[in-house]
């Protein structure tokens, strides 16, 4: 699914912990459903807990609401925490709901946009004789352009330009490309509708992947992109590192470029580099946790099995630290494993396939 996975992460969290805190025996039970095939989702926390009275129903999502005794004499304080739950579901566009009776247990349903995401493709293998792909780059800003052109060159890419939405209609039309970048906000003709008409025009690119390039990307903007054909979003401002993420995934086939894998595999080093230095007091468990989460998608896509499943573990932790300046350091080990494994796949690449690029060749 497409979506804000920290906000979701965290809502969640907040609704189990609420339910296993007012639960003394019985069952908690965790469900989602796609609602009628469509992008909705909806997620329950339901418990046989000790239930919250109809007129309450409201109250408990505002902040500092305190029930009275006949609710929380079983446990010391509320522990609901679910006004910050409400404002999390609204900032995905989103809904909550509760249905609950002193006595019964409570259920507390999430309604969220979530889109459907396209699977991965196979892992790429680099081969350094491939034709280089080609991008065609639609953006009205020329400093922008400029820095995604130079982007992809050094990601072993070509690129051709296109000024705004009616210039990238017209030059997709005439010749196929392996990837189209779309800006969104764009005069004469907006990013969703080029992307539409290229869709529908009957050229060589219609089924050719679209990636935007936004400074939005709400879970509405998510959803309206996804109607409109586009298959995944660079917010913007774009980084080497994302952008070597979005070609690996997207140009998914045996014989892409070696410099492109040889460029994630760099940002992977650099980034590790970092952590350890944020992992040792450098920054914060906030920071750790938004860089272990940024790498990780970069090793899913290259195939970094035991690298991605590290890093994710140093971002669920960071997130169980977040607040605590002084918890930084009780990441260093892990950050240690995340560090072993890409130096044991680097090492097995080399192995197999005979001197390899590493980082600082």
């Amino acid at each position: 699914m497409i979506g804000d996975r920290a906000r979701l992460r965290r809502v969640m969290v907040n609704l189990l912990a609420n339910a296993i805190k007012f639960t003394r025996d019985g069952t908690i039970t965790l469900s989602a459903q796609r609602a009628g095939g469509g992008d909705i989702v909806a997620l329950c926390v339901r418990d046989t807990g000790i239930g919250i009275a109809e007129v309450d129903h409201d109250r408990i999502f505002e902040d500092f609401v305190t029930l009275d005794r006949s609710y929380t004499r079983e446990v010391e304080g509320t522990g609901l925490g679910l006004g910050i739950v409400r404002r999390l579901v609204r900032a995905m566009s989103g809904h909550i709901e509760v249905d609950s009776a002193p006595g019964q247990g409570s259920a507390f349903r999430v309604v969220l946009p979530l889109p459907e995401a396209d699977p991965l493709p196979t892992v790429p293998v680099a081969s350094p004789d491939a034709q280089r792909p080609e991008v065609l780059v639609v953006e009205d800003n020329e400093i922008n352009r400029m820095v995604v052109r130079r982007m992809l060159a050094d990601l072993g890419c070509d690129t051709v330009e296109a000024h705004d939405g009616r210039d990238g209609v017209e030059i997709a039309a005439r010749r196929r490309f392996d990837l189209i970048l779309m800006d969104i906000s764009m005069p004469r003709l907006d990013g969703c509708a080029a992307v539409d008409m290229i869709r529908t025009g009957g050229g060589p690119n219609t089924d050719t992947p679209v990636v935007a390039l936004t400074a939005h990307a709400l879970p509405g903007d998510l959803v309206r992109f996804r109607r409109a054909g586009i298959r995944d979003v660079v917010v913007k401002p774009v980084t080497r590192a994302r952008l070597s993420a979005v070609l690996a995934e997207w140009l998914g086939r045996a014989d892409l470029p070696g410099a492109m894998v040889d460029a994630a595999n760099r940002d992977i080093d650099a980034a590790l580099i970092r952590l350890r230095r944020l992992a040792g007091g450098e920054g914060s468990v906030e920071e750790i946790g938004a860089l272990a989460h940024k790498t990780a998608g970069l090793a899913a896509v290259l195939g970094l099995t035991a690298l991605h499943g590290a890093l994710v573990s140093i971002e669920i932790a960071a997130d169980e630290f977040a607040g605590d300046p002084g918890e930084g350091a009780a990441l260093d080990t892990m950050v240690d494993d995340a560090r072993a494994a890409f130096d044991a796949a680097r090492g097995q690449a080399s192995s197999e396939t005979g001197p390899a690029q590493g980082p600082d060749q």
